[in-house]
């Protein structure tokens, strides 16, 4: 194996956690998730459990949930078990917000509850150091524009929020450039960005006012290549 796909490996790896995954109880139906949300975050770690499969296990009772996923409408059906006392809440609720006072409620998102969305909330309340984004190995070519040069370099990793490039040529940190790089079926992706790190021989990118749509193409391709 050479060094960039061993590289690789150990970033796809690194998405993963390590040991028992983080126990989350749901009380909300199917389809107030996205469609593989709560597969892809399994596989990251994450294992959402419907409350009465929950209950109904003794093997699954014996693992406390850490964190519970709740309809905002049916925030009342909560047991009153010592497990739930304290429990932090992430509501599902309309486009309203939250709009229950129960001081357990740590965040709200939106039905249907998308992958990215609920993968912040959970870093943010169940992680030491958090991340934003999910971030994915790849095997791009992009072209990176930075004041008067314009040369290509393999992106190495990706998320919505930035990359990880390896590149022949400087890049000036802090200063902005264009990168576009094409995703597989989903079309050009084309948005500034700003050298932002060193992580030799490689530069962190932060992606700044990426439009929208190329947003939401970076979004599906990192979810097409977590779907189990």
């Amino acid at each position: 194996m050479s060094a960039d796909n061993r590289r690789m490996s150990d970033e796809i790896r690194a998405l993963r956690r390590t040991g028992e995954p983080r126990w989350i109880v749901s009380l909300a139906h199917a389809n107030a998730y996205v469609p593989m949300a709560r597969n892809i975050l399994s596989h990251l770690g994450y294992s959402i459990v419907p409350i009465d499969e929950w209950l109904a296990s003794p093997e699954l009772l014996r693992h406390p949930p850490e964190l519970c996923i709740v309809d905002q409408q049916r925030i009342d059906e909560l047991p009153a078990d010592r497990e739930f006392e304290g429990l932090s809440l992430v509501v599902l609720t309309g486009r309203g917000g939250v709009t229950n006072g129960d001081p357990r409620i740590i965040g709200g998102i939106p039905t249907p509850a998308g992958l990215h969305e609920l993968y912040r909330l959970l870093q943010q309340a169940l992680e030491a150091n958090p991340r934003s984004c999910v971030r994915i190995p790849t095997q791009i070519q992009a072209k990176i524009r930075q004041r008067d040069r314009e040369w290509t370099a393999p992106l190495l990793s990706l998320s919505e929020n930035g990359c990880l490039v390896r590149s022949t040529e400087p890049l000036a940190l802090d200063t902005p450039m264009e990168i576009m790089f094409d995703l597989p079926r989903l079309g050009r992706v084309n948005t500034r960005a700003e050298p932002t790190y060193q992580l030799l021989p490689d530069t962190g990118l932060v992606f700044e006012r990426t439009a929208p749509g190329h947003r939401r193409s970076i979004q599906l391709f990192v979810e097409k290549h977590l779907s189990p």
